[in-house]
């Protein structure tokens, strides 16, 4: 069975290409250049709208059922009655051009310009919140994955450690050299063990996954991954500032929030647009018709029609009754800006409490790394003195496995305390709208 190809990997390279393959962004960056189309399309409004037309008619018309009399004069001067069944054919060519401009529309086409304005802007903003929470969760995902490999090979050596123990057992037991309660036992613990090696790689597995999923690369999930950045590295470049300053960033920096701001300022105008038909509105438009016709009589002669117009038209419109219509779309529109001012408002003071809920667990995350950083150097410590004894004969090596067991889990803790607090800070950072690319170059593992 061939190995799956290993791939290695760097934090910033796992953000670099999230943010150019994710598909979320990629949806939010359509969903601005539609809104950028909207504003192109209401901003056309402005302009002056000029058409041209050009019709050409040949008509020959067949009356089978009335004939017409027509008094036709001969060449010596008489007159005489012709009936005929076929009316003479008759070309006609109409040629005409249109220049309008509107001047008022009682704020209609103003009020949707800036709404539409709003809603580029708002769509603006709403992509860059979407590349913070896509750079966030890569990062999450990056590290959690990582915890994982660490917790698989934890699983893979302790499986290992507890067969040969169960092996030794069995082959105990069998020469009746250990009791069948303990063989079982073994047994038992090594099915245990076994049973938690398959869970560490499911676990696994499936964060690699939405690993890729997440990276916009999902044919790649099956790539053995090597990631290089570490978040103790990380922890050194990724700083948090407490300045104060939160409640004032929350408002100015915000990506969300100012998405926010533009929805109630594109209601507002909204709002303008729809009271648009309460007042007349005014247009002026120029037209130059030319028109020009032959036809052909029973004599065979053609009687020429020429015809050249010049028109300027004002136009001044007021409705005055459209079944409350209007009216009806007025406060719907005074109902969706007030909506909108509850929803921003609502907002910051979620993001204002979730801060100042967050950011004082900062300090006791600090307090939790020194104490798992310490177990750690101890176990480390330890393990180096059962490494020596190992060496010189004192310890068996599954003894000497089994007391690595412990320096491991110390230092899958001390790993994910220093992950937990990274990602507490980058959720605070986010709140406050700090960009979260900062920090992330050279934090491979030394």
């Amino acid at each position: 069975m061939a190995k799956d190809p290993q791939v290695h990997l760097t934090l910033e390279e796992a953000v670099m290409t999230a943010l150019s393959k994710n598909l979320s962004l990629q949806i939010k960056k359509t969903e601005k250049e539609i809104a950028r189309q909207e504003l192109g399309v209401s901003r056309s409004f402005f302009l002056p709208q000029a058409d041209f037309r050009l019709r050409s008619s040949y008509i020959n018309t067949i009356d089978t059922f009335t004939p017409i009399s027509i008094q036709v004069l001969n060449p010596d001067g008489t007159v005489s009655t012709v009936t005929a069944e076929n009316v003479p054919p008759k070309y006609e060519t109409d040629i005409s051009f249109v220049a309008r401009q509107n001047l008022f529309k009682g704020f209609g086409d103003y009020g949707n310009y800036r709404m539409n304005r709003s809603r580029y802007q708002a769509t603006e903003y709403d992509q860059k919140a979407m590349e913070q929470d896509v750079i966030y969760r890569v990062m999450k995902s990056y590290w959690g994955l990582q915890l994982f490999q660490d917790q698989l090979q934890s699983e893979l050596l302790k499986n290992s450690t507890r067969r040969q123990s169960y092996n030794i057992s069995k082959v105990k037991w069998l020469w009746g050299s250990l009791s069948k309660m303990n063989y079982e036992e073994n047994e038992a613990q090594s099915y245990e063990n076994a049973r938690l090696l398959e869970m560490a790689k499911n676990q696994y597995e499936s964060s690699k996954a939405i690993f890729f999923n997440l990276l916009g690369t999902r044919d790649m999930a099956k790539t053995d991954i090597v990631l290089v950045s570490d978040p103790i590295e990380a922890l050194k470049k990724f700083k948090w500032e407490d300045d104060g300053s939160a409640v004032t960033s929350i408002q100015s920096d915000n990506n969300e929030i100012k998405k926010l701001e533009k929805e109630v300022e594109a209601s507002k105008y909204k709002k303008i647009a729809a009271k648009s038909d309460l007042y007349p509105s005014l247009d002026v438009s120029f037209q130059h018709d030319f028109v020009g016709r032959s036809q052909k009589d029973f004599n065979g002669s053609f009687d020429d029609l020429k015809r050249d117009r010049w028109m300027v038209i004002g136009t001044v419109q007021l409705k005055l009754l459209d079944g409350f219509k209007t009216w009806h779309e007025v406060k719907k529109a005074d109902a969706e800006y007030r909506l909108s001012q509850l929803r921003l408002e609502e907002a910051r003071n979620a993001d204002v409490q979730e801060f100042e809920t967050k950011r004082p667990e900062l300090r006791q995350m600090d307090a939790e790394i020194d104490l798992a950083g310490k177990r750690l150097e101890i176990e480390s410590m330890r393990n180096q003195a059962n490494e020596i004894n190992y060496q010189q004969g004192d310890i068996s090596k599954n003894e000497f496995e089994r007391a690595s067991f412990s320096r491991l889990e110390a230092k899958y803790e001390y790993r994910k305390k220093v992950i937990n607090k990274l990602l507490r800070i980058l959720e605070l950072n986010k709140i406050k709208g700090k960009s979260l690319l900062e920090g992330i170059h050279d934090n491979s593992i030394k």
